[in-house]
């Protein structure tokens, strides 16, 4: 776990949840629990009808990152995503939730049709 000085925590899916957890098992859960946001290079929450309604109901929020990420080296994800950490608490506080936002790796944020 991974803790930013203003407060933030940073926790793998797979520390609360088997690595083969379904997201009808995990969205709900987070759900239920105050202040979960979503960073995920898995965008099939947004593709299929079911999920999308699902995720909308959740009241989470999500940063979905465009394919152009699944692309590098581990180390150099994490370091691009803690680089834009502050982007990510500010968007945070703009986007409603229930919303899914597109990260793309050029920098630009934008919301995902759900």
């Amino acid at each position: 776990m991974l803790v930013e000085p203003e407060g933030h925590q940073v926790e793998a899916l797979r520390r609360k949840f088997p690595e083969d957890a379904k997201d009808e098992e995990w969205i709900p859960a987070l759900s239920r629990e105050a202040g979960w946001v979503i960073i995920s290079l898995d965008r099939r929450i947004t593709r299929n009808p079911a999920q999308r309604a699902m995720w909308r109901n959740s009241r989470l929020k999500g940063f979905f990152l465009a394919r152009a990420w699944g692309d590098l080296d581990i180390l150099k994800l994490t370091a691009r995503l803690l680089l834009r950490c502050p982007e990510f608490v500010e968007a945070d506080r703009l986007f409603d939730e229930g919303t899914a936002i597109q990260v793309l790796i050029r920098g630009r944020l934008r919301p995902l049709p759900l």
